[in-house]
This record gives structure tokens, sequence and C-alpha cells, in this order.
């Protein structure tokens, strides 16, 4: 490859956009953490519900950022997807009403875990009977014990109720619920665009139709108009990881601090991020406008 061949050009402008993207996560986290250390109180519930959250979404986002950059941008969005889920449970938790929040967070460990408890009963019975059959011992003891009424908690609630309860904890509805019942100093009116993305990764979790149609459409376009979208790709996840650290570090401080602050250095690093992002995004924008002015011409509805 020639020294000035566009792709190595490209590849250094990926390099200074991961740069970024892990200098704004590091710089998100440190507010974070901040905020825990002056804040925070560990041994209670809440908080620490929330530090363990926040805990089980660094470790997600770091596997996000190396999928990526290995060439693994489909997997990172899979991985991406659970942080979604985790982050929008600290939103939810944060944004409460303050009477509010240790209900939620005692729903979370109590209500909701207990339904978890009773699915996982139900689908251990099967293995246990199984290993029984074939007279491996140790393997039926685990799954056995997780039969076990007495050692684990289970939700005695409805089917209904079960269900409701679930859906309330589900990203979803958790979106769909701040975008309607927003804090007075959060603007939430566009958080619903999350669901788009969030519901792309889930495609390709369940490996659904959509998923395949994916994998086909990356693999049938043109070599030029491919590496644009595999880039413009990468900005986008790059993108949305920044953007649920941001998220988190405002809702955060609304929690301990009755206010949606951001360090003004976090906001510069997220503007960086963009800066770099957009002729990526531009480009591959310009690979599809012959093709949607074709799709434009030939709908009946755009004729008046």
């Amino acid at each position: 490859m020639t020294a000035n061949h566009p792709y190595l050009e490209d590849a250094k402008k990926l390099n200074a956009l991961q740069d970024a993207v892990l200098d704004a996560v590091s710089a998100a986290r440190d507010a974070i953490s901040d905020l825990f250390d002056r804040h925070g109180h560990p041994t209670e519930l809440l908080d620490n519900t929330l530090m363990r959250m926040c805990s089980y979404s660094s470790d997600r986002s770091q596997a996000v950022s190396y999928l990526v950059s290995a060439g693994f941008a489909w997997d990172g969005e899979i991985v991406l997807r659970s942080c979604y889920e985790a982050n929008a449970r600290i939103w939810f938790i944060c944004l409460a009403e303050p009477s509010r929040r240790q209900a939620l967070v005692n729903e979370f460990w109590g209500e909701l875990a207990d339904i978890h408890s009773y699915k996982r009963s139900r689908r251990a019975a099967a293995p246990r009977d199984t290993f029984k059959r074939h007279e491996q011992p140790q393997d039926e003891t685990v799954f056995a014990t997780l039969v076990r009424g007495d050692l684990q908690q289970f939700s005695r609630a409805g089917k209904k109720d079960k269900k409701n309860l679930e859906h309330k904890w589900s990203f979803t509805e958790i979106v769909q619920y701040l975008k309607k019942n927003p804090p007075d100093s959060f603007d939430l009116r566009d958080i619903d665009s999350l669901l788009h993305t969030y519901g792309l990764a889930s495609h390709l979790v369940h490996a659904d139709e959509s998923a395949l149609d994916l994998m086909l459409d990356r693999r049938l376009r043109p070599p030029a108009e491919r590496h644009a979208l595999a880039i413009a790709h990468v900005c986008r996840i790059f993108s949305d990881q920044v953007s649920l650290w941001m998220i988190t570090a405002m809702t955060l401080a609304y929690r301990f601090e009755h206010k949606p602050r951001v360090p003004v250095s976090l906001r510069q690093k997220w503007e960086n991020i963009s800066t770099i992002s957009q002729p990526f995004i531009e480009r591959f924008y310009a690979s599809q406008a012959d093709f949607y002015a074709c799709l434009e011409s030939s709908n009946p509805l755009s004729k008046g």
C-alpha cells in the first residue's frame, strides 16, 4: 500500500478517533468516580447498586473498544447493547423522584430478581434430568440446586404482574418513560433516538432475518462504498459509546448534586469526537445520495 493511499490516511484518522474516544471515556469515568468519592455511600444499597452498574458498564465499554479496534464492529455492537441496558437502569434510578429511588433499587434486587430466579429454576429442571439419566452426578447437583425452592427466592406474582414488571425495567420502556417524565432540568426529548441502534443490536443478538440481511448487505456493496460504510459504522458505535457515558455522568450528577452537570472539558472531548467523525459520516452519506434520490423519485407520495 502506497504512503498516499486514501485507506492509509483513513487508518490514521481512525486511530486519532479511537484515542479521542478513550480520552473522553476516561474523563467521564473520572467525573463519575469523583461524584461517588465526594457524595456516595458505598455501604448503602442505593449507591452500591449504582456503583456496581457503572462498573459493569465500564467493563463492557472496554470490550466494545477492543472489539471495534480489532475489526469486529458487529461484535462490538452486540456488547454495546449490554451497555445500553446497564446505563438505562442508572438513568431510571437517578432521574426518579428522590423519594422513589430506594424503592426502585429494592424492586430491582427483590421482585425483579425473584422473577429471574423463578425462570432459572424452571429452565434448570431439564438439564438436571438429563444429567441424572446419563449418571453425571456432579452436573446434576448443580442444576438440582437451582431448582430447590428452599435455597432460592421465587416470585409468587401472577404471570401478568411478572410481565409488567419485566417490561417496566426493559430498555425500551425506560427510555419511553424518561422521554415522557423528564426532570425539569433535563432535556430528554430526543432520548428515544437511542431505540433505533438498540434495536439494531437486538437483531444481531437474536440472529434474526434482519441480522442476516445486514451481513449480506455489507458483503454485496462495492468496495469503496463498503469501506465508507464500515468506517461510518465504527464512528457511530464510538459516538453511542461516549453518549452513554455522557448521559450517565449527567444523571449521576443530578442524583448527587440536583443538576445535570458535566465538566466543560468532557463536553469539549465529545465535540472533538464529532469533529473527527463528521468527514467519514458525510462521505458515506454522499455515497448513498443517488440511491435515495432514486427512491424519492419513485415514491408516489412525493409527487403530490
